[in-house]
Order: structure tokens, then C-alpha cells, then sequence
């Protein structure tokens, strides 16, 4: 279809856009996909950079992976803005994301016609790409790789699953385990837990969410829970964060001692998150559900 674009010249400037990514340099490594991971399948492609090649295009606008991203490479800028769910914007910052001056969703200019030549989209429009580094110099690999957790620009990002549980025992649920990176304590100072969620029942005592900090190879030690979710959960889906507790990070604001955490002060090396549903007593018909794509985000100090 675009077969006769292709093959015409052009002495105007040149924009061209596809979904699909020309270079699997613009593949950001390191991505937390979760379930997602067969995004990664579909990067790079011989065909699409051949074709904004030979329409001299100096600017591509792509899309597939919902992450703002850019890349400089043999004259041509590389350009995403994606609009993305509201959990990705949370989870997932590069040096695109920084050009917005605030969190609103906001166009980027990439072309003027008062200044043709230039296709730089940073502020200042230099027109020489002095910052064209990719954001980060390793890429995604042609095979899949799609770790749950990563850190990126020093932040740690672990995605979530869903949650559907309908028993209202008031008994604590293992919701998922989240394996903390070495060292941990001394790279981040605080945290937060992000989730779409609901209680479909009626009464006061609806679903909330609960954390512990945990040493593995000690089942003997049985770490308090502690409350992540401020509230019960709302009767219509609302997405909302929740501070991870301070005295989990010995750097942190407000950190005590991970001597709190039973077993001595051995370094826990996990964080276990959990749910609880209010029992027939309190209300009828509870159903506590968390939306697939949830994040919990470890700060660096």
C-alpha cells in the first residue's frame, strides 16, 4: 500500500512513522514485562529501515512497546511518546518522560516549519543532537528475555499479577513474592505499591493489602504482617499507591532497624505481598480483585 511512497522522491522534509520498531536499538533493555514478554518478539526489522532510508526521512515515530523512548543513529531521530496505561507511566521513566514538565500527557515538538532542518525534539532544539546517546547502550536481545524485575536509571520495578478471591476468612494470602536485589538495603530509600483494585461486597470490612519482609532458607522465622493499603478497598475499580512502610529502608526517612524483622538482622532478601477479605459477618457477597499489571517500585536513596 505505501509501496508507491517508497519509491518517489522527496526534496521536502521527510517524517515517516510505523507501529512496528525499524531497529531493535529501540527496544529498551531491561523492560518488566510480565505477561507481555512476546512484545519482544516482534523488534527490528530490515524492511522498515530500509524504507524510511530510501525516503531520506531524518525523523521516525514508532510505537509497540508503551514506553517513551529515542534514539540518534546515521542521521535519523527515533522518537516515542507513548501514552501508555496509567501503571506504565508509573512504572517505567526515560529521559523522553523528562522533557514533560509535568504528568499530564503533553505532544512533543518534533518539527517546525520556521526551522526545517532541524528534527532535534529536545529543549532548545540545538539541531545537532548533542544529547543522540541512546538512553541506555544495552538493547533488548533478539531472543526473549523478560525478567520480572529490573532496575532502571537505579529504580527497581517488579510487576504484579492479578487477584480474584471471593472467601471472606479474614485470613492473610500470599499474593506474590518479590525477590529483593543484593544489597538492597543500601541502594534504595523508600517504596511504593501501585494497583487498580475493588471489593464488589457490602459491609465494612472489604479486601486490603498486606506486606512482610522475609529471609529465605529461614522457615522457621514468621515475619509480622503490616498494612500496605491505608483503606479497605473502594466498591468501584480506583487506582491508587500506597507507600511502602519507612522502617523497611534503614536509609529512608523515618527507618528504624531491619532488626525488626524476626530472625535477627539478617538482610531479608524478599518482600512478600498478601490480601485479606473481611468475613461473611462483616457484609455479603466480598470479592477482593487487583487488576493484572500492578507494580511495586523500590526508590534509590
Amino acid at each position: 500500500m505505501n509501496q508507491p511512497w517508497v519509491d518517489a522522491s522527496y526534496d521536502a522534509p521527510v517524517i515517516t512513522a510505523s507501529h512496528f520498531l525499524p531497529r531493535p536499538e529501540l527496544m529498551p533493555p531491561r523492560k518488566s514485562w510480565g505477561r507481555k514478554a512476546y512484545i519482544c518478539d516482534a523488534v527490528g526489522s530490515h524492511l522498515l529501515e530500509g524504507q524510511l532510508r530510501r525516503l531520506g526521512a531524518k525523523m521516525h515515530i514508532f510505537g509497540h512497546t508503551h514506553i517513551s523512548w529515542d534514539g540518534y543513529y546515521d542521521g535519523v531521530h527515533y522518537m516515542q511518546n507513548a501514552v501508555r496505561y496509567p501503571q506504565e507511566r508509573i512504572a517505567w521513566k526515560s529521559r523522553v518522560d523528562e522533557i514533560q514538565t509535568s504528568t499530564d500527557l503533553r505532544n512533543i515538538l518534533v518539527w517546525a516549519s520556521n526551522d526545517p532542518s532541524n528534527f532535534c525534539p529536545w529543549p532548545g532544539r540545538c539541531g545537532k543532537c548533542e544529547r543522540s546517546a541512546p538512553p541506555d547502550a544495552q538493547v533488548c536481545p533478539p531472543s526473549r528475555v523478560a525478567p520480572d524485575q529490573i532496575a532502571d536509571s537505579r529504580r527497581f520495578v517488579y510487576t504484579l499479577p492479578a487477584v480474584t478471591y471471593g472467601i471472606g476468612d479474614d485470613e492473610k494470602h500470599l499474593w506474590a513474592t518479590v525477590p529483593l536485589p543484593a544489597g538492597w538495603p543500601q541502594l534504595y530509600g523508600s517504596g511504593s505499591l501501585t494497583v487498580r483494585w475493588r471489593d464488589q461486597g457490602w459491609g465494612s470490612q472489604k479486601g486490603m493489602l498486606w506486606g512482610r519482609l522475609v529471609v529465605a532458607g529461614s522457615p522457621s522465622v514468621s515475619p509480622a504482617w503490616i498494612p500496605l493499603s491505608t483503606h479497605f478497598a473502594p466498591q468501584r475499580w480506583v487506582e491508587e499507591s500506597f507507600q511502602l512502610p519507612p522502617s523497611w529502608f534503614p536509609h529512608g526517612a523515618g527507618a528504624v532497624s531491619l532488626a525488626a524483622v524476626p530472625g535477627g538482622r539478617a538482610t531479608p532478601t524478599a518482600l512478600e505481598l498478601g490480601y485479606v477479605v473481611g468475613s461473611k459477618e462483616d457484609g455479603t457477597g466480598h470479592q477482593l480483585q487487583v487488576q493484572d499489571g500492578g507494580v511495586l517500585v523500590l526508590e534509590p536513596r
